[in-house]
Protein backbone atom coordinates (compact mmCIF):
# COMPACT_ATOMS: atom_id res chain seq x y z
CA UNK A 1 0.00 0.00 0.00
CA UNK A 2 1.60 3.55 -0.75
CA UNK A 3 2.75 5.46 2.27
CA UNK A 4 3.03 8.62 2.08
CA UNK A 5 6.01 9.15 4.39
CA UNK A 6 7.55 7.23 2.20
CA UNK A 7 7.31 8.44 -0.91
CA UNK A 8 10.81 9.34 -2.70
CA UNK A 9 8.89 12.79 -4.32
CA UNK A 10 7.47 13.66 -0.89
CA UNK A 11 10.76 13.47 1.57
CA UNK A 12 12.79 15.38 -1.10
CA UNK A 13 10.19 18.50 -1.36
CA UNK A 14 9.96 18.41 2.11
CA UNK A 15 13.41 18.30 2.83
CA UNK A 16 13.92 20.75 -0.51
CA UNK A 17 11.90 23.26 1.08
CA UNK A 18 13.21 23.13 5.03
CA UNK A 19 16.71 23.51 3.27
CA UNK A 20 15.81 26.28 1.42
CA UNK A 21 13.94 28.25 4.07
CA UNK A 22 17.06 27.44 6.40
CA UNK A 23 20.13 29.19 3.64
CA UNK A 24 16.90 31.85 3.00
CA UNK A 25 17.26 32.87 6.78
CA UNK A 26 21.25 32.96 6.39
CA UNK A 27 21.11 35.12 3.36
CA UNK A 28 18.64 37.50 4.77
CA UNK A 29 21.23 39.03 6.90
CA UNK A 30 22.96 40.99 4.32
CA UNK A 31 19.15 41.56 2.47
CA UNK A 32 19.28 39.13 -0.47
CA UNK A 33 16.86 36.10 -1.16
CA UNK A 34 17.70 32.96 -2.00
CA UNK A 35 17.07 33.64 -5.77
CA UNK A 36 18.53 36.64 -6.07
CA UNK A 37 21.71 35.13 -4.64
CA UNK A 38 21.47 32.14 -7.41
CA UNK A 39 21.48 35.16 -9.95
CA UNK A 40 24.39 36.36 -8.81
CA UNK A 41 26.41 33.21 -8.23
CA UNK A 42 25.38 32.46 -12.11
CA UNK A 43 25.78 35.26 -13.63
CA UNK A 44 29.22 35.84 -12.48
CA UNK A 45 30.08 32.66 -14.68
CA UNK A 46 31.78 32.80 -17.50
CA UNK A 47 28.81 30.58 -19.39
CA UNK A 48 25.80 32.21 -18.02
CA UNK A 49 25.65 35.80 -19.43
CA UNK A 50 22.45 35.85 -21.06
CA UNK A 51 18.68 36.23 -19.64
CA UNK A 52 18.04 32.41 -21.39
CA UNK A 53 21.04 30.58 -20.03
CA UNK A 54 19.81 31.78 -16.88
CA UNK A 55 16.50 30.43 -17.09
CA UNK A 56 17.92 27.25 -17.83
CA UNK A 57 19.70 27.36 -14.80
CA UNK A 58 17.68 28.47 -12.45
CA UNK A 59 14.78 26.01 -13.69
CA UNK A 60 12.48 28.71 -13.37
CA UNK A 61 9.88 30.34 -15.92
CA UNK A 62 10.85 33.68 -18.12
CA UNK A 63 8.51 35.68 -16.85
CA UNK A 64 9.34 34.75 -13.40
CA UNK A 65 12.87 35.58 -14.58
CA UNK A 66 12.36 38.62 -15.86
CA UNK A 67 10.29 40.29 -12.13
CA UNK A 68 13.27 39.20 -10.48
CA UNK A 69 16.05 40.73 -13.06
CA UNK A 70 13.78 44.07 -12.96
CA UNK A 71 14.00 44.40 -9.47
CA UNK A 72 17.84 43.47 -9.28
CA UNK A 73 18.40 45.94 -11.82
CA UNK A 74 16.39 48.31 -10.18
CA UNK A 75 18.56 47.65 -6.85
CA UNK A 76 21.73 47.94 -9.22
CA UNK A 77 22.87 44.55 -8.99
CA UNK A 78 22.40 43.58 -12.61
CA UNK A 79 22.71 45.39 -16.10
CA UNK A 80 20.46 44.44 -19.13
CA UNK A 81 22.06 45.06 -22.71
CA UNK A 82 20.94 44.14 -25.75
CA UNK A 83 23.03 41.69 -27.70
CA UNK A 84 24.49 42.96 -30.86
CA UNK A 85 24.55 40.31 -32.69
CA UNK A 86 21.44 39.15 -31.68
CA UNK A 87 18.57 41.97 -30.89
CA UNK A 88 16.80 39.21 -29.25
CA UNK A 89 18.62 38.14 -26.92
CA UNK A 90 19.50 40.38 -23.64
CA UNK A 91 22.94 39.91 -22.19
CA UNK A 92 23.54 40.04 -18.24
CA UNK A 93 26.52 41.74 -16.11
CA UNK A 94 26.67 41.95 -12.56
CA UNK A 95 27.50 45.50 -11.73
CA UNK A 96 30.42 46.49 -9.24
CA UNK A 97 27.46 46.53 -6.62
CA UNK A 98 26.00 42.77 -7.62
CA UNK A 99 29.93 41.19 -7.39
CA UNK A 100 29.98 42.92 -3.99
CA UNK A 101 27.30 41.18 -2.61
CA UNK A 102 27.72 38.02 -4.22
CA UNK A 103 31.38 37.79 -2.73
CA UNK A 104 29.30 38.94 0.89
CA UNK A 105 27.35 35.57 -0.21
CA UNK A 106 29.77 33.23 -0.46
CA UNK A 107 31.07 32.19 2.90
CA UNK A 108 27.31 32.26 3.79
CA UNK A 109 26.68 29.51 0.87
CA UNK A 110 30.15 27.76 2.01
CA UNK A 111 28.89 28.15 6.17
CA UNK A 112 25.26 26.53 5.36
CA UNK A 113 26.52 23.79 3.15
CA UNK A 114 29.16 22.56 5.81
CA UNK A 115 26.56 23.00 8.24
CA UNK A 116 23.76 20.48 6.22
CA UNK A 117 26.56 17.96 4.92
CA UNK A 118 28.45 17.73 8.61
CA UNK A 119 28.86 14.34 9.74
CA UNK A 120 27.85 12.95 6.36
CA UNK A 121 31.05 10.87 4.51
CA UNK A 122 31.56 12.07 1.03
CA UNK A 123 31.17 8.61 0.15
CA UNK A 124 27.24 8.69 1.47
CA UNK A 125 27.10 12.27 -0.20
CA UNK A 126 28.37 10.89 -3.64
CA UNK A 127 25.53 8.46 -3.33
CA UNK A 128 22.84 10.82 -2.24
CA UNK A 129 24.07 13.32 -5.58
CA UNK A 130 23.89 9.97 -7.78
CA UNK A 131 20.34 8.93 -6.39
CA UNK A 132 19.38 12.76 -6.59
CA UNK A 133 20.07 12.78 -10.29
CA UNK A 134 18.64 9.67 -11.28
CA UNK A 135 15.64 10.47 -9.78
CA UNK A 136 15.68 13.92 -11.88
CA UNK A 137 16.39 11.72 -14.74
CA UNK A 138 13.48 9.81 -13.99
CA UNK A 139 11.14 12.42 -14.00
CA UNK A 140 12.88 14.02 -16.76
CA UNK A 141 11.72 10.32 -19.29
CA UNK A 142 8.01 11.24 -18.70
Amino acid sequence: MFELENCAAYIATNAGKILAEGFEKNLKKVGVSRVQWSVLYYLAKPDCNSQKELVERLKTKGSSTTRLLDRMVRDGWVERHLNPRDRREMLLTLTEKGYELREKCLPIGQAYSDKITADISEADLNIFYTVMEQLIQNVLKE
